[in-house]
């Protein structure tokens, strides 16, 4: 019974070195272990024995393996990036406008209607990058067509409301006149 825990601990142990981080310096020197901060200007590694903090400035490379299902760090970036470029592109006033003016027809335009992509963004790019941008911007720039349009659909309801409720109180006092 205790040979097979024995085995999983020595494989966990042989297996574990596959997926460390590997740091190459720029002085050809490289050291494995796990990068536990990144900054701007440096990274921690904490390896077997210590942790070093080494500057980006001397780093050649970074290997950092590549797990199933861990999307890479350039595909997290493009995806950061695409939300924030959807952000700034997709006419949220045109979406509220839509919403007012069209109601639930202005809502419905908004869940069909795909937002256009900058494609200026997507030059030189790798497939991936291209791939992880488009999903992000398209599913982002959805989202924010979709609450636009139903906050200015909610918002001419309640000016609807309002309209009407003034006009029949209106209509009420020369009524009694």
């Amino acid at each position: 019974m205790k040979t097979p825990i024995v085995l999983v601990l020595i494989s966990a142990l042989i297996a574990a070195p596959l997926f460390a981080d590997t740091v190459v310096m720029k002085s050809g020197k490289s050291y494995t272990g796990e990068i536990i901060v990144e900054t701007a200007e440096y990274i921690r590694l904490k390896t077997d024995k210590q942790i070093l903090k080494i500057k980006r400035s001397a780093i050649a490379e970074i290997a950092v393996p590549e797990v199933e299902g861990v999307e890479p760090e350039e595909l997290k970036n493009a995806r950061a990036y695409a939300e924030a470029v959807a952000k700034d592109k997709v006419a949220a006033q045109t979406w509220v406008a839509a919403g007012l003016l069209l109601g639930p027809i202005g809502v419905l335009f908004a869940y069909a209607t795909t937002p256009s992509l900058p494609e200026s963004y997507l030059v030189g790019k790798s497939p991936e990058y291209v791939e992880a941008f488009t999903d992000a911007y398209t599913e982002k720039g959805k989202s924010i067509q979709r609450s636009r349009a139903l906050q200015g659909c909610v918002a001419g309801v309640v000016v609807g409301g309002c309209v009407y409720l003034m006009i029949s109180t209106t209509l009420k006092i020369f009524e009694e006149f």
